[in-house]
């Protein structure tokens, strides 16, 4: 598996023969593989905490992980498999 940086900290783990492209206009990371018809995109996006004075400051790695495992990987995809079951070839 290959081990991409997206922006805050954040890394997507995806097979060696993805390839990585930046969208120049809004920023998103693109990815695709030559072997299949699926692109991921990527937007970037800022979690925020706001703290007892009212100031806002980004929110760790691990909160985001906890907000990640509960959303994300739960949604059913069209075929009734949930996103965490499917492989990526």
């Amino acid at each position: 598996m290959k081990i991409f940086n997206i922006d805050n900290g954040w890394t997507i783990k995806l097979p060696e023969n993805w390839k990585e492209e930046k969208d120049e206009v809004d920023g998103y990371h693109i990815y695709h593989s030559p072997d299949t018809d699926l692109t991921i995109r990527t937007p970037t996006f800022h979690f925020f905490r706001e703290t007892e004075n009212g100031w806002k400051m980004f929110a760790p790695i691990d909160v985001l992980s906890e907000i990640f495992d509960e959303s994300i990987k739960n949604i059913e995809l069209r075929d009734d498999v949930k996103a965490e079951e499917r492989e990526l070839i």
